[in-house]
């Protein structure tokens, strides 16, 4: 017989456990500032994407899941996540409303290493090993796993007051082709990173942008480096974060 705390919903789910452990909202990521689309897809240098950058500081380094907020009429991926100390991080986000660089809000969750205080209800495995602190605020519960490789398929998920996502869309793609005509340049260099897009109130999609947009005499083939591999999402319900 097992032993441990275990609680199921009526749907015979597992919702707390002593053999799993929870992800707890670790802190929010602070806005630092953006930086629009800038450039000339003609030139060399060419046409740079936009994008936010935020600052993440916790008390302590774990594996770190972050939630992106989606608002209607947005696309949106995080781009670059930088460790730059214990617990100290970075984080490079696009996210784009019409033409413009908008930032929105970013949740960080992870694995509680540190007991939130003296009391209240905390759970540790057999192992003694911290599983739950529900001194912690809003802990995670998915609403919706959502595919990251179905790209331009509007994948349904429940009516949300503020869905965020947490889980990027893992694509990248160097789209090299040559010129024709007599443009000056033999070949133009498409970077392009998938995001997530969502264009109804009860569904996402996978879309591509590109981020960089420049031209070349030479093959460029050290950039040729593309990548699509599977993965997914998780939708949560971001109403009561902070």
């Amino acid at each position: 017989m097992p032993v441990g705390l275990q609680i199921v919903n009526a749907n015979g789910e597992f919702t707390v456990s002593t053999d799993a452990k929870f992800l707890h909202l670790l802190g929010k990521a602070v806005y630092q500032s953006t930086t629009q689309a800038s450039g000339d897809s003609n030139s060399m240098v060419g046409w740079q994407g936009g994008y936010s950058t935020y600052r993440l500081s916790i008390e302590y380094d774990t594996t770190i899941y972050m939630a992106m907020d989606l608002p209607l009429g947005y696309l949106g991926s995080i781009t670059g996540m930088d460790r730059i100390g214990v617990g100290e991080y970075i984080i490079t986000v696009f996210c784009t409303y019409g033409n413009s660089q908008v930032p929105v809000d970013m949740w960080a969750f992870g694995f509680a290493e540190v007991p939130s205080g003296n009391y209240g209800l905390q759970l540790f495995n057999s192992q003694q090993q911290l599983v739950a602190d529900f001194g912690y605020s809003n802990h995670l519960f998915p609403r919706a796993r959502v595919n990251a490789q179905s790209v331009g398929v509007d994948q349904a998920i429940p009516a949300l007051a503020r869905p965020a996502i947490i889980g990027m869309v893992s694509y990248y793609w160097a789209d090299i082709y040559p010129n024709g005509g007599s443009t000056g340049w033999s070949y133009t260099y498409n970077q392009i990173i998938g995001c997530w897009a969502r264009w109804t109130p009860t569904s996402l999609r996978v879309s591509r942008i590109v981020r960089k947009t420049s031209q070349k005499n030479d093959f460029p083939s050290d950039d040729f480096a593309n990548t699509d591999t599977p993965s997914f999402g998780f939708v949560i319900e971001a109403a009561n974060l902070p």
